[in-house]
């Protein structure tokens, strides 16, 4: 693309790979129960069924080793004691060795590119400021609504508006970091956008206690309460330096004071020997400091400078009173809470980044004369070498180069003091000083035994001592939060039940029941939505491993549905999700650019095909036993570097009428089903830095159409009224946000729903701005997607840390005697004729889809995927 001009922001991306291996169908095990319940297959219209049977059939014919049809159940392997074979493989370690880490970089250049704004803006402290409002707002108490309720005020009525949490029940997501209650009952964990939470370890029940904070908890501490029996102190921070306190386990918090106001946090320690002192490790982007709080949290003082370095702090868990400072000194140590420092001795290398942890197993055997009252300390240089010092820091001995899978996180045992574990995207452990080391497993082992193997990604590392002497060690990933009683040789997850912190991109519901949903998670896979949990929730099965997104279904069943993994499409056959087909992205786009999860487009007319976005629009269609794709449209979307088409759809009332956009905001109309694009004259947001993700069409209205993007150097969304050919700013009342994606109700209101960066907002067709609909229970999150549920006055919201949530409304088109029960679990809409067309959702596409151009990760080995779901023991679906 040398000669495509230089885009104006100085990003890059990943040129789209090869082709994969064609279409690869797999086998999945089905409970006996999921398919079969109240109404969902009839449901399915008779030519869609027929057409799933035929595509069945046609798999089935191809020969044994066809690549298409290949059936895999024979790889996996049951749990030896239970007999369940657990999740399926992951995808990644399919594609390559180092597929993980190198997914993981491009979703954060995707995730920076959905947030386009000008040189100079920063859109996370813009977006910080965004979720710190919400907070501030929670802390005012909303304006004065009733709990349960948000009120929404238009021009021609009011609604009134319920949220209910839908789960995962059983999928969590990324936690950061867990710590044990003073009492020893409870837990505490911090999740990656889905605040805290508590495990009650007498009756292994979580709850969530910090809804209302904005950002999640990267680190925690607790200190015992300013009297006896008052409830813990809890103190948490995120990553970026944002301090908050509860002293009521999380039913109000309140923001601590910095003297130094951080971006971002290393550490956050406390004191264990009385004197209740927290530490905490931060940078102002300029110079890292050490700053100390001695009233509880509530404001913290500079203690030390460590100007450019990169430091560490370690505090003893024994409750010993001296703290240990890695500075570009050396390891410094103080007895008197950071007031004096003696430099213990010099780091073993030329360094400008260490992590520091320590042991104080030795000190334990020292009134014994089994042991010295030195600790052993553990330090990282550059993420690179880890050394030990049996000396406090004195002197030191380098045991081994970990640079490979570090990221930041070191724990030393407290009762072993040759135990250490570490890692990145695995964890590793030594049992003899760092003389050796071993994974705890391999990341996809978790697939087939989720209950007792690691998820993968490092997020946290603690340690706690019980009464007894015994020592746990809590570890968090991308997976949830596990611990392990034995020195690491086993794990548990304690993730399973109750923890709901999944990370959302997409959901997808049966257009004709409420109940039956697919969705697209971050490091959790592709699921479906088996049976209700608790309180209205959702268990989710995980049918397979990896990031997926863009939920399409041309006819709104689940008999086809279509979505995107970063190196394939996805196909689910059939509404039992007994087969799912692998198909490669378009080939000769090879070298070119799309979204790191591309857009999707669901053709209404014909099920088995849809729509490919990418530097051009594909369209594939099913034959022969696969999908293929072919050009529909010759238009090059791409006129500057890493500039690809982000979001298209076609009119519900119009199919000819077609709308596109690209990542650099460029807005195009089509009168014969996308085939030819006019660019629009008026081009609207393109000068304002915007990246489209979310396209919505009026389904009434081919000429009225409504786009969601960046918003940081102009609207968030715009409007047009005349077909595309002008576009009119439509953000009145949204701030400088990310809206990533949008859905209309389905009640003819044209009312508008908008997921965003830290909120969730509606628009009515007439009213002059959007409103903010989160009120007092929707959690302070990231809202990741909205679709229409089609059986219901719902709009289902998915979040990225908070899982899934519906917006349960009140109609403006019934008449309120003949208004149904709006908290149903499915059944016909009253307000919507039987033969009503589906309302348009994008192309029933959930989530933006623009972003970081990439594409597969190359030319993948032979693709041997096993497919196929846990089965359920004795339990049965609630319709």
């Amino acid at each position: 693309m040398s000669s495509l001009k230089s885009p104006p922001l100085g990003l890059t991306l990943l040129p789209m790979g090869l082709g994969v291996v064609g279409a690869i169908a797999l086998v999945l095990w089905v409970g006996p129960d999921h398919g079969t319940a109240g109404g969902a297959s009839d449901a399915t219209s008779d030519a869609t069924a027929a057409l799933v049977a035929r595509i069945r059939a046609d798999r089935a014919a191809l020969p044994p080793d066809d690549v298409h049809r290949l059936p895999l159940r024979a790889q996996t392997r049951p749990h030896p004691v239970t007999g369940d074979r657990g999740l399926p493989p992951p995808t990644e370690n399919w594609l390559s060795d180092d597929a993980e880490v190198v997914q993981k970089k491009a979703r954060k250049e995707w995730i920076e590119r959905r947030h386009r704004a000008p040189d100079g803006v920063d859109w996370k402290a813009i977006e910080r400021g965004n979720g710190m409002a919400q907070t501030d707002r929670r802390r005012a108490g909303a304006a004065g609504l009733p709990a349960g309720a948000t009120a929404v005020s238009y021009e021609d009525g009011v609604t009134d508006g319920v949220w209910v949490e839908r789960g995962s029940e059983n999928q969590a997501g990324r936690i950061h970091v867990a710590t044990i209650s003073r009492d020893g009952h409870a837990l505490y964990a911090g999740s990656s956008k889905g605040g805290v939470w508590k495990l009650d370890l007498d009756s292994d029940s979580w709850s969530p206690i910090a809804d209302d904070v904005y950002g999640g908890a990267h680190w925690l501490q607790t200190l015992p309460g300013a009297a006896d029996g008052d409830p813990d102190v809890i103190v948490t921070s995120t990553d970026w330096g944002y301090v908050n306190v509860s002293t009521d386990e999380g039913a109000s918090w309140t923001q601590s004071r910095l003297e130094i106001a951080p971006n971002g946090v290393r550490r956050l320690a406390a004191t264990q020997d009385g004197r209740d002192a927290l530490f905490i490790v931060t940078s102002n982007g300029v110079a890292w400091s050490l700053q100390r709080s001695t009233d509880g949290g509530e404001s913290f003082q500079a203690v030390v400078s460590l100007g450019a370095f990169a430091g560490d702090v370690f505090v003893p868990r024994d409750g010993g009173e001296e703290l240990f400072l890695a500075t570009s000194d050396g390891v410094q140590r103080s007895l008197d809470l950071g007031e004096t420092w003696e430099l213990m001795g010099p780091l073993p290398v030329a360094t400008d980044d260490v992590r520091l942890a320590g042991s104080e197993a030795r000190r334990a055997r020292a009134d014994t004369g089994d042991g010295s009252a030195e600790l052993r300390l553990w330090a990282v240089t550059d993420s690179a070498t880890l050394w030990r010092s049996d000396d406090a820091g004195r002197t030191w001995v380098e045991k081994r180069d970990v640079r490979s899978d570090f990221w930041g996180r070191l724990v030393g045992s407290q009762v072993d003091e040759d135990l250490a574990l570490w890692g990145g995207l695995e964890v590793w452990r030594t049992e003899d000083g760092g003389d050796t080391a071993t994974q705890i497993n391999a990341w996809w082992d978790y697939y087939e035994r989720p209950a007792d193997r690691l998820h993968a990604d490092l997020m946290g590392l603690e340690t706690v001592v019980g009464d007894d002497g015994r020592e746990t060690i809590y570890i968090g990933t991308d997976g949830g939060l596990f611990r392990s009683t034995d020195g690491a040789h086993s794990v548990e997850n304690l993730s399973l039940d109750g923890l709901r912190v999944g990370q959302y991109y997409g959901t997808f519901t049966h257009r004709d029941d409420a109940t039956r949903i697919a969705a697209g998670a971050q490091d959790q896979g592709y699921q479906l939505a088996t049976e209700l949990a608790e309180e209205g929730r959702y268990d989710f099965d995980q049918v397979i491993s990896g990031d997926y997104a863009q939920l399409v279904s041309g006819d709104g069943s689940l008999d086809l549905v279509y979505s995107v993994y970063p190196g394939f499409i996805l196909v689910q056959i059939g509404e039992d999700a007994s087969e799912l087909g692998y198909v490669d992205y378009p080939t000769d786009e090879a070298g070119r650019y799309f979204a790191w999860l591309p857009p999707l487009h669901a053709d209404t007319a014909d099920p088995s095909a849809f729509w490919f976005c990418a530097t051009k629009l594909y369209k594939y269609t099913y034959g022969g036993g696969t999908w293929t794709p072919t050009r529909w449209s010759d238009q090059d979307f791409a006129l500057y570097d890493y500039e690809f088409l982000s979001a298209f759809a076609l009119a519900p009332s119009d199919p000819s009428r077609g709308y596109a956009t690209t990542s650099y905001g460029r807005l195009f109309t089509s009168d014969d089903g996308g085939v030819t694009w006019t660019e629009s004259r008026d081009t609207g947001p393109y000068s304002h830095y915007f990246h489209g993700t979310a396209l919505v069409i009026d389904p009434d209205d081919p000429d009225t159409a409504w786009i969601g993007g960046s918003g940081y150097d102009g609207d968030a969304v715009y409007r047009t009224t005349d077909g595309g050919e002008t576009w009119q700013g439509w953000g009145d009342g949204l701030p400088s946000t990310l809206v990533t994606d949008l859905a209309l109700a389905t009640d003819g209101s044209k009312r508008l729903f908008a997921a965003a960066e830290t909120a969730a907002y509606v628009r009515g067709g007439d009213s002059t701005e959007w409103v903010d609909i989160t009120g007092l229970d929707a959690p302070i999150t990231t809202y990741w997607s909205v679709e229409a549920v089609q059986s219901e006055h719902t709009m289902r919201f998915g979040t990225y840390g908070r899982g899934i949530w519906d917006y349960q409304y009140e109609p403006w088109d019934v008449p309120p005697d003949e208004e149904e029960d709006s908290g149903g679990s499915g059944g016909d809409d009253p307000s919507r004729p039987d033969d009503d067309p589906k309302v348009d959702c994008g192309g029933c596409a959930v989530g933006g889809g623009g972003g970081v151009g990439r594409g597969a990760l190359g030319l993948l080995p032979v693709l041997l995927l096993v497919g196929w779901r846990r089965r359920r023991e004795g339990a049965s679906a609630t319709r």
